[in-house]
This record gives C-alpha cells, sequence and structure tokens, in this order.
C-alpha cells in the first residue's frame, strides 16, 4: 500500500513540476480548453492548481503516512539487515538469524502471508514485534477509512 501511496505522491510532485512550467498536459480537460481556445494559463488558475495539488499531498499523507524506513524487515526480513534502534538487541539477534537462514527464505518466498505466524515459534520476539507493528497500522488506516466514508456520507446527506 505504501508503494502505491509514494507513487501517487510522486505524480503529485510531476503534475506541480508541469504546472509550474505553463505545462497542463497532464490534465487533459484543462489542456485541450486552453488550445481550443488558444487561451494561456492564467497565473491566478496555476497557483489554484497548485495550492490543490499541495492541499492534495498533505491530506494523502495525514491518511497514509510515510512508513518509516526501521520498518522495512518486516516487509522482507531477508533483506541487507542494517542496525535497527527500534528493536532490543535480542530482537535484533533474531532478526540476523532469520535474515541469513537460507531454508526460511525458500519458505518465505513460497508461503509469503503465513510466512511470519510459521515462524513464530523459531523467533518469537521479532516475530511478535512484527505483528504488533502490522497490527497498530493496519487499524490505524482502518479507523481512517472510517472516518473518511462517514464524512463523505455526510457530504452526500447535505447535497
Amino acid at each position: 500500500m505504501n508503494g502505491k501511496v509514494n507513487a501517487l505522491i510522486l505524480k503529485l510532485d510531476l503534475w506541480e513540476s508541469y504546472v509550474k512550467n505553463n505545462n497542463t498536459q497532464c490534465f487533459k480537460k484543462l489542456s485541450d480548453f486552453l488550445i481550443e481556445n488558444g487561451i494561456n494559463l492564467n497565473k491566478d488558475v496555476k497557483d489554484i492548481i497548485q495550492k490543490h495539488i499541495l492541499q492534495l499531498k498533505t491530506t494523502i499523507r495525514d491518511y497514509f503516512p510515510q512508513q518509516e524506513e526501521s520498518h522495512d524487515w518486516i516487509k522482507n526480513p531477508f533483506q541487507n539487515f542494517n542496525k535497527n534502534q527500534n528493536l532490543l538487541l535480542t530482537e535484533q539477534e533474531q532478526l540476523i538469524e532469520l535474515s541469513k537462514d537460507s531454508m526460511l527464505k525458500c519458505r518465505y518466498e513460497r508461503e509469503d502471508l503465513d510466512f511470519r505466524l510459521k515462524i513464530y515459534t523459531e523467533y518469537p520476539q521479532i516475530s511478535a514485534k512484527a505483528i504488533k507493528i502490522l497490527n497498530a497500522l493496519s487499524y490505524n488506516i482502518f479507523v481512517r477509512k472510517v472516518v473518511f466514508n462517514i464524512c463523505r456520507n455526510k457530504n452526500k446527506i447535505q447535497k
């Protein structure tokens, strides 16, 4: 999910740079309108678009905060291990052992979804930490989606 959000933010950055240079091709209807009517992009309209893009990026980050790099080990515990200050010594040791276990890596590549639950008995501390972080992130996303849907429904009723 975080990769999709980051991609959207990068697209918004791209669109903002295009508009900054008076290029509206990323907004097809606006671009077509300006071309059909022989009009150049007005500075006030350009400022409004840039402000809107900035607000959109801020709102997206409010709903989907940037994931800390310190949690990358959760996505793939076999990536290059870097000392992680957010883990206890025993958790770091287990992560090192886990990341160098070639048999587990083969299982991980075949059984990605249930992997952490299956290795819980062998690496209980690091598995529990990953599950705790994943639960907190999913709960946070769930709450934000509920609030978003409530606001959207309220706006539909008001219209």
